[in-house]
């Protein structure tokens, strides 16, 4: 007789507890990993010295407020406090292997390689410089910090 009365209270404790709960339905779980945005590039890619001549305004320079990068025909770079050569400093030298821009100078001189787009005409042409590998962090910063926007010809 006990062991009725305990199996009975058992099956009522449980009928008790399932009463008014519905079946909870599938288990749903959130992710709390950060969902991945796509990446859009704009602009086409660039491939050629004679397609970046001239000077450009750099987003971003660690030294000075504003900052200029100079390329010219024989492939030559500077990165200047303004537009023109006379007061650049960190000069090197470009060019382009395969579709791909190369960069090096005097304190980096293991070339750096980044994936390099242009967009837009005229006065509203931006350059963006994407790494693909380089070892010089300080050229890595300031070629990657943005956008670059077109200045005009090197005088």
């Amino acid at each position: 007789m006990k062991r009725f009365f305990l199996l009975a209270v058992v099956v009522e404790s449980l009928l008790a507890a399932c009463q008014g709960n519905q079946s909870p339905g599938p288990i749903v779980t959130q992710s709390t990993a950060p969902p991945t945005a796509a990446v859009v590039e704009i602009g086409k890619p660039v491939t050629q010295v004679s397609e970046v001549l001239g000077v450009w305004k750099l987003a971003h320079h660690p030294h000075w407020p504003e900052a200029y990068l100079l390329l010219d025909q024989e492939g030559n770079y500077m990165f200047s406090p303004s537009p023109g050569p006379e007061s650049g400093s960190e000069p090197g030298q470009f060019w382009f292997e395969k579709g791909v821009f190369m960069i090096k100078d005097d304190l980096c001189p293991t070339p750096g390689q980044y994936r390099m787009l242009k967009a837009g005409e005229g006065v509203q042409t931006t350059l963006s410089l994407t790494l693909i590998e380089d070892n010089c962090t300080a050229r890595v910063e300031i070629l990657t910090a943005g956008l670059s926007t077109w200045v005009g010809t090197l005088q």
